[in-house]
């Protein structure tokens, strides 16, 4: 149980780093994003920090997680991770641990005004 609670805990990392990798391109998709919601809930000045927020939190708890796990299986765990370059290295430490980069945001209705324009958007 232990190890799904790790595992959970990781998957929700991996997601926001995978997320932030494809923000442009979920943008121009219209695709869900969790940073996009982020920035539709908090706007594009406070939604980046919000985001960071988030992180920090799950970061407490993954490294409480990993801690659980025993010595050998945390080890493997982190080298596997460090071999991967995985979204949020460094997590392992707690809040603010990992090496997070959130895009710019976008202005989505300027962004979609200008892709009708250029006719790749339907109206």
């Amino acid at each position: 149980e232990e190890h799904l609670k790790f595992l959970a805990a990781s998957e929700v990392l991996v997601e926001v780093g995978d997320d932030l990798t494809d923000y442009a391109e979920d943008v121009e998709r219209n695709s869900f994003n969790v940073y996009r919601c982020f920035l539709a809930l908090y706007g594009a000045d406070r939604g980046p920090e919000e985001m960071r927020s988030f992180i920090g939190s799950a970061e407490a708890v993954y490294a409480q997680a990993l801690a659980r796990l025993d010595t050998a299986t945390a080890q493997a765990w982190q080298r596997r991770c460090q071999e991967a370059k995985r979204h949020g290295l460094g997590s392992e430490r707690g809040p603010g641990g990992g090496d997070w980069e959130l895009p710019e945001p976008i202005d989505e209705v300027a962004l979609r005004q200008r892709l009708r324009k250029q006719g790749a958007l339907a109206k």
